[in-house]
């Protein structure tokens, strides 16, 4: 910081220490302290002007980050009751946030940031963005959260009725003209509302080996100066509304940060400070979008928000490598244990932006913060769930339903190629399941350019691209397309049959290469079958222009780099010519169904009359017959290709030309058709509710029909999915074993995604004959067959079944066993076993690991919320680590789980 007197001279100089550290009283009164002591009486000059003079007419100028900022300004609204300042911001974060708006504060260590300080605007803000150049990447990265925050409330209504993103824009245009023609200022079609240029962004955020990242970014140097003016424009809008946020317009720019401020206030305890304001920010707004799912908008006017908002959030702060959760805030800190809720509430309850004693959050799109349950704000902090077994849940009456998981991805990859096949371009998803899968492969569909984002209240919608028929030209760039897959197998293997059948025509940017890659348990998850299958069809169809699959790391896992081919020359075309695609889909039948749903690219790129048959299975071993994997899937790959236009039929027997797989279909394009002015420019697709994730719930109410004697309820509403029988089929049984005795074999292929909740219900049954009447009980047993494939899921599922369920029947008590087999589950009661357990003083609760699978934790919850409604048994409740895994499918089913 720099004093400047009243003759235009430096009087002083003072540099300070960075770091939030320096943002205290003690730094405070020190500078004033220098400042009183310059400001003491000196002999007058020749001219009468007193030298190195500190008065009320100085001119502060803080030149520096945003700690400098908030305690130049702090100072300066204080010293002689206030002298002006002008900031001078060199770091990212000061430029779009701190030295804009005119709040000044300091922090109180161990209480809480920002509590002291006052409003004082500075008298000129001065920006170079070429300051940048000299920042280290990660604090050039932080201010992106800040960054993001303007992107997201973007969304917020005026008063005019327009969004702050469209107002914002208007001026930005005025300001500095049209911008369009560059191509990285261009709006993200995943952009949640459309103010801040994420390509552009994205492109600024990428990482380099350089510290500080100088070259690169001087190259980016126009980009964030766009970002900059934004930023700033987008604060000023609410700054000039609400100058003192008095009337809740400026606390909007608090999203994120009353969950934000906690976390960093945590983390620098002790004087580590591990994390950074806009990584706190980062995960803040993650959090308390969150909260905005679980509160309804007090004002009819604002419209909810939805989980998509929410994944549109994640999906941008994960390109641009900010943490996405308290839990990665951990992560990065080093210490597991670090963070913890009750250091969080603490922080939360001294928040400045409470009122009567009430913690206030930003919900998304509202204009003002609201008052929010601090249960509640902790619950979406924690990476825990706890289940109060000692008051019995009372489960609602009617099954919750959610759209399912398998049919909404099937029908993204189909609704992508309906042009193709003759269908109109709009596509509508009814009651499409919204949820870590779905959106993965939906995003990847958008940012692949393959379709086109549309809002649509009850589900999914998205238009296809027109250019469908063009032909690649040779000024066709090979810039990779780089596609985050996660942990979702379904849509790496869905998008991986997609793109080896695409023209890159359809591509975005007519990119001929695409690099698939996700986390580090998806790259070690098995698709060699897959790969092989398409290298050797593809080799065996084609006399030039075949697609590569390349292994970028552990062969037969991704990454891949797929590089398209511009044009396919088929060997033997002709009329009636068959395409022949086989592979061994004992794995995963999402392996044969990847081909099937893929056939109305290559069918389009083959020509008219050819038509492809697709097979799977294993081959017939000694004496064996072939086999398939969840065939029931496939069935619905088939049909749903049926349904969306495609010629289907399953192939027989005698036409399967000494073939030993098991499944085949073939597939045809219906003939052109004659352009109608009268049909419809929209094709709906209503999508069934998933019965897998369902399977919870009717285990669940299995379990009660076992407390109150009743019998078990019927499936409805579910026609494509194998496994709609589950009820009657696998949780009937179990019910009727466990309260009779005996032995029970469960062949689970048909229902592979639900052994985990039948897993559940069988030991819950044993809980139940240990507990309730246990001198009335017979003996018996249960085995869970023909799942083998679980171990290669989002973790060993078989083992991770026995494990963590196998924790139940130790703590909980109970004469129930649960052990593994070479292919499955096996529950056992015994009568005359002893009731083991560990000693309950030193075990405060059980604790279950859910190995980031949605299906353990779902699985987990319905056996505690069973458990807390039995009549006897020892009083432990359940925690379920790192819950927010179910949101890969079902993203409210915690919130079922409450009612």
């Amino acid at each position: 910081g720099g004093l400047i007197g009243e003759t235009g001279g430096v009087s002083g100089i003072l540099y300070g220490a960075p770091g939030e550290g320096s943002k205290c009283r003690d730094m405070k009164a020190s500078i004033e302290d220098w400042m009183l002591q310059l400001g003491s009486y000196q002999s007058p000059d020749d001219d009468g002007i007193t030298p190195f003079h500190c008065g009320r007419e100085t001119l502060m100028v803080a030149v520096g980050g945003g700690v400098v900022g908030d305690l130049a300004g702090f100072v300066a609204s204080t010293f002689m009751r206030g002298v002006d300042v002008v900031q001078v911001p060199t770091t990212l974060m000061a430029m779009v946030d701190s030295s804009v708006g005119g709040k000044t504060a300091i922090n109180v260590p161990g209480i809480g940031k920002n509590l002291i300080g006052s409003f004082h605007q500075p008298r000129l803000i001065a920006m170079d963005v070429r300051c940048l150049t000299t920042l280290p990447h990660r604090v050039l990265l932080e201010a992106v959260g800040e960054v993001i925050k303007y992107e997201m409330i973007g969304v917020t209504l005026t008063p005019g009725g327009d969004t702050v993103a469209n107002i914002v824009g208007a001026r930005y245009t005025h300001l500095v003209g049209d911008t369009s023609g560059d191509k990285r200022l261009i709006d993200s079609p995943l952009a949640v509302s459309g103010l801040i240029p994420l390509e552009g962004l994205f492109e600024a955020c990428q990482p380099t080996s350089a510290d500080p990242p100088t070259s690169h970014t001087t190259s980016c140097l126009p980009l964030w100066f766009h970002i900059v003016i934004l930023s700033v424009l987008s604060k000023q809008y609410f700054v000039a509304g609400d100058a003192k946020e008095v009337k809740g317009l400026r606390e909007v720019l608090n999203f994120g940060h009353t969950i934000g401020h906690a976390i960093e206030g945590c983390a620098s305890e002790g004087g580590a400070e591990g994390l950074l304001h806009g990584e706190c920010v980062a995960a803040g707004m993650v959090h308390e979008v969150e909260l905005a799912l679980m509160v309804p908008p007090s004002d009819a006017a604002v419209p909810p928000t939805t989980f998509i908002s929410l994944w549109r959030l994640r999906w941008i702060l994960r390109r641009c490598g900010l943490p996405d959760s308290v839990e990665e805030c951990r992560r990065r800190v080093g210490e597991p244990s670090s963070l913890p809720v009750s250091a969080l509430e603490r922080y939360m309850l001294q928040d400045k932006k409470n009122r009567v004693g009430r913690v206030h959050v930003v919900l998304l799109g509202q204009c003002r913060s609201s008052a929010v349950p601090l249960s509640m704000v902790l619950t979406v902090c924690g990476a825990d769930y706890l289940m109060d077994t000692s008051v019995p849940y009372t489960p609602v009456e009617d099954v919750p339903m959610v759209g399912s998981k398998s049919i909404t991805n099937r029908a993204l990859i189909l609704g992508c190629q309906l042009p193709l096949i003759g269908g109109p371009s709009h596509v509508v998803l009814e009651d499409a399941l919204l949820s870590d899968d779905t959106l993965l492969l939906y995003c990847a569909l958008v940012e692949l350019g393959l379709v086109s984002r549309r809002d649509h209240l009850k589900g999914l919608a998205f238009s296809v691209p027109a250019n469908v028929h063009h032909v690649v030209t040779p000024a066709h760039t090979m810039d990779p397309i780089s596609v985050y897959v996660g942990n979702s197998g379904t849509t790496a293997r869905f998008l991986l049959g997609l793109l080896a059948f695409t023209n890159p025509s359809r591509i975005r940017g007519g990119s001929r290469q695409v690099l698939l890659h996700g986390t580090s348990r998806m790259h070690e998850r098995p698709i060699g079958d897959l790969v092989d299958a398409l290298r050797v069809g593809l080799s065996t169809l084609l006399m030039g222009g075949t697609p590569t699959l390349e292994y970028i790391g552990r062969e037969g896992c991704l990454p891949i780099r797929i590089t398209l081919a511009p044009s396919m020359s088929f060997k033997d075309g002709g009329v009636e010519e068959v395409v022949r695609l086989s592979v061994n889909s004992t794995q995963s039948s999402q392996f044969q169904s990847s081909l099937l749903l893929a056939t109305p690219s290559l069918l389009h790129r083959a020509g008219e009359g050819v038509r492809v048959v697709v097979e799977g299975g294993s081959e017939v071993g000694e004496g064996g017959t072939p086999t398939v994997v969840s065939g029931g899937y496939i069935h619905m790959s088939a049909h749903m290709l049926g349904q969306f236009g495609a010629s289907i039929r399953a192939v027989p027997d005698e036409e399967r030309h000494g073939s030993s797989l098991r499944l085949a279909y073939e597939v045809r394009l219906p003939p052109p058709s004659t352009p109608d002015a009268n049909r419809s420019t929209s094709f709906v697709y209503p999508v069934e509710p998933d019965m897998s994730a369902t399977s919870n719930f009717y285990a669940l109410a299995g379990g009660m029909c076992l407390l109150d004697g009743t019998a078990v309820v019927p499936a409805t509403c579910v026609h494509l999915q194998s496994d709609n029988d589950f009820p009657t089929m696998v949780v009937a049984p179990i019910v009727h074993i466990v309260r009779t005795g005996g032995d029970l074999t469960l062949d689970m292929e048909a229902y592979t995604d639900s052994f985990i909740a039948a897993s559940a219900l069988a030991v819950f049954g044993g809980l139940w004959c240990t507990y309730c009447n246990p001198d009335e009980r017979n003996d018996w047993s249960i085995r869970l067959v023909n799942i083998a494939n679980q171990r290669v899921k989002e973790c060993d599922r078989l083992a991770a079944t026995v494990r963590e369920l196998g924790k139940v029947c130790l703590i909980w008590g109970g004469r129930v066993s649960i052990s593994e087999l070479s292919d499955g589950i096996h529950v056992v009661f015994s009568s005359t076993a002893p009731i083991l357990s560990f000693p309950i003083p030193a075990t405060p609760s059980c604790q279950i690991d859910t190995y980031d699978d949605h299906r353990v934790a779902m699985a987990a919850s319905v056996l505690g919320v069973l458990y807390s409604c039995l009549p006897d048994g020892p009083v432990v409740p359940m925690v379920i680590r790192d819950f927010r895994c179910v949101e890969k499918t079902f993203p409210s089913f915690f919130n079922f789980i409450k009612k």
